[in-house]
């Protein structure tokens, strides 16, 4: 597989904080993740996963789409009414 969308789960969850914003320390060592699964993408696919049981982010295994190539996402965050966070922000 050439790209796709990579689901793992946390070794180190006492090193978050319990709000953690999107993008935070996005380069971490790969040592603090194990690989639960990758997701291929396909035209017309949908998935849907629970973005807070599972840390996530694009499958990045060569060059492409650092260049004149690109990925197209459409993404949707649904929560349930116990999930919802007052930011501070």
């Amino acid at each position: 597989m050439e790209s796709g969308t990579n689901l793992y789960e946390n070794l180190c969850p006492e090193e978050e904080p319990p709000y953690c914003p999107e993008h935070y320390q996005p380069w971490r060592p790969k040592t603090s993740f194990r690989l639960v699964e990758s997701l291929e993408p396909k035209y017309n696919r949908l998935v849907l996963f629970d973005g807070f049981r599972f840390p996530h982010g694009m499958n990045i295994v060569n060059k492409d789409y650092f260049g004149e190539e690109f990925r197209m996402n459409q993404v949707f965050f649904f929560m349930a009414e116990d999930q919802v966070i007052d930011n501070p922000n």
